[in-house]
């Protein structure tokens, strides 16, 4: 999807998640890079939806942003998340797989279907 000049991906409405998977033809690696920009829309949660979901894993949808994992479904292992929360984001209840490796920005939030592409939020 373009919009705004950029294009644009994303998950559905409602919980869920959306993958890219980079097949390395087990090839051994040391480091992960790439490139993403973020931009807000609709509600930012950060780790909230974790909350209510205490017995969630890294396979559920856990996180309101991008979180980058390596791995197999059942033998996921977690590198770092950008999560976007609609305030504070240290009030969020974070699982215990991400550690410390993560970054969150408190943006406002808001509840209507607008997308904020003048307003990057990790870059």
């Amino acid at each position: 999807v373009t919009q705004d000049g950029l294009r644009l991906c994303g998950r559905s409405n409602g919980p869920g998640c959306k993958s890219v998977i980079a097949n390395t033809n087990n090839l051994p690696y040391q480091r992960v890079c790439g490139r993403a920009t973020m931009f807000r829309y609709h509600t930012t949660d950060g780790f909230e939806r974790y909350e209510y979901c205490p017995g969630c894993t890294i396979e559920d949808p856990y996180i309101d942003g991008l979180s980058i994992t390596y791995g197999y479904s059942g033998r996921r292992k977690h590198v770092w998340s950008f999560a976007i929360h609609g305030s504070d984001c240290s009030v969020d209840a974070k699982p215990n797989f991400v550690g410390k490796n993560y970054f969150c920005n408190g943006a406002v939030s808001h509840h209507h279907d607008e997308l904020y592409s003048h307003d990057p939020l990790f870059t």
